[in-house]
């Protein structure tokens, strides 16, 4: 696909800050029930506890838009068959 066929997000921002939250956001909740489960690896609270920032995270990933990535791959396939 050409870049200009991937159309570029305009609320890459607000996918950028709930990647970050829901990324930091798991990570704090889920070592916060993983110690208060008593010890016990798992378990269905921790599971349930990090709903919100896996739903999160994936909204993000589709508010974040896929232009950069298919100039990033372009760049790196001129690059490579460059240096031949």
């Amino acid at each position: 696909m050409e870049p200009d066929e991937v159309p570029a997000s305009r609320l890459q921002t607000l996918g950028n800050i709930l990647m970050w939250v829901g990324g930091f956001g798991a990570l704090v909740v889920g070592l916060l029930l993983g110690s208060a489960a008593g010890g016990a690896p798992g378990g269905l609270s921790v599971g349930l506890g990090l709903i919100p920032f896996l739903i999160a995270i994936t909204v993000a990933s589709f508010l974040l838009g896929g232009r950069e990535q298919v100039e990033a791959a372009e760049e790196e396939v001129a690059t490579s068959t460059g240096a031949r």
